[in-house]
């Protein structure tokens, strides 16, 4: 699951001025060019969950949730680049450090809109669930990258209620409250690899065929349906997006000295969304 919150604020709002109002629940704005800042939160983890009930998971993280940069509205196509705050969230003579990067471009139009984004983490720590806090003594690594691109395109049932440009992107207001059912399709790819094994040898021992694995990578196809709701306040509003479904998962694992393996599931795809 992807959880994002966005929190936008357009520089030149006079430059998106009112046009008309088409309907009660939406006013239009011209189009133009907006420029503004963007910071958006993330929390990617890779969880390995092993057979035996008491060394059962291992899961990777990076050191950093927040990125912030600059978006670029110019007539309607979108364009974000943001990169980490900071190297560590947490302590990072602890966690170690994390290196983070987001690109996004979209479009977003009255019943439909489209994704394109690739995201960068170097630098993970890992967590065992059969060790306490105070027990992990190094548990980052500098070597460990993830890597998540992935398209989009999703389809808006209620569009003249409804504005999801309007929460994401300024492009219209919502001056009513509403909702609106969605459909979302999404390829995406994501990767978790390393120059050395992903785990050592006291740990690979509680999660068999991880022996020599350097590098894992998932492609997925995935068809969810959702819902949106804007609440809106005077001039102020919130936003809500969840969509849920079902994933293809085609997966390949590098190994050191071997072939490549692969393999292929069945799984869930969902994202979180506020605005």
């Amino acid at each position: 699951m992807r959880l994002l919150l966005l929190l936008l604020i357009p520089a030149w709002p006079a430059i998106a001025s009112q046009d008309s109002l088409h309907n009660d629940a939406i006013r239009k704005f011209r189009n133009g060019i907006i420029l503004g800042p963007v910071m958006k939160y993330r929390y990617p983890s890779i969880v390995f969950t092993g057979p035996v009930k008491d060394f059962n998971r291992m899961v990777f993280r990076p050191n950093s949730n927040l990125v912030a940069g600059f978006r670029i509205n110019i007539f309607g196509i979108n364009l974000e680049s943001a990169r980490s705050l900071t190297q560590g969230f947490r302590d990072p003579d602890r966690y170690g450090t994390t290196k983070a990067r987001d690109l996004t471009f979209n479009t977003m139009q009255r019943r439909w809109f489209g994704d394109l984004q690739f995201m960068r983490y170097n630098g993970l720590y890992y967590r065992k669930s059969w060790q306490s806090a105070p027990d992990l003594v190094t548990p980052s690594r500098e070597d460990l990258r993830i890597r998540n691109n992935s398209l989009s395109f999703t389809w808006i049932f209620n569009p003249e209620r409804f504005s999801y440009r309007g929460a994401f992107l300024f492009m219209e207001q919502q001056v009513r409250s509403a909702g609106s059912p969605l459909l979302r399709v999404s390829v995406s790819s994501t990767g978790l690899t390393g120059t050395d094994p992903l785990m050592g040898s006291p740990d690979v021992v509680h999660f068999p065929g991880m022996e020599q694995i350097t590098g894992i990578h998932h492609t997925a196809l995935g068809i969810a349906p959702g819902y949106s709701y804007t609440w809106v306040w005077k001039d102020f509003f919130i936003n809500g997006t969840i969509v849920a479904g079902a994933a293809h998962y085609w997966a390949r694992y590098e190994q050191a000295g071997k072939p490549d393996r692969y393999d292929i599931q069945f799984n869930f795809v969902s994202t979180l969304g506020m605005a």
